[in-house]
């Protein structure tokens, strides 16, 4: 049983895996964006579902790397502020 937590902590602990997911987040909500605004919004909040997860998973496991956590979750928040500006009514 202790070979998973060691697993997600040898996961957590690689800043490729947030760099990537930086990007992953970056590219899909680009393009989500021309596709339509709902799209747009639904692809938003589940980027920001994962990105808490890494963020949580980055504190608990690996603690050091919580920096690059948030910085992969930087995206997201750009998406959110751009949501801010439709008029959706």
């Amino acid at each position: 049983m202790k070979a998973a937590p060691a697993k997600a902590k040898a996961l957590f602990s690689h800043r490729q895996l947030y760099l990537a997911w930086a990007v992953v987040s970056a590219v899909g909500l680009t393009v989500a964006r021309y596709i339509d605004p709902y799209v747009f919004g639904f692809s938003a909040f589940g980027a920001a579902f994962v990105s808490g997860f890494l963020i949580l998973g980055a504190v608990v496991l690996s603690w050091r790397l919580w920096p690059w956590a948030v910085l992969s979750a930087i995206p997201t928040v750009l998406a959110f502020m751009l949501l801010s500006t439709y008029r959706w009514a």
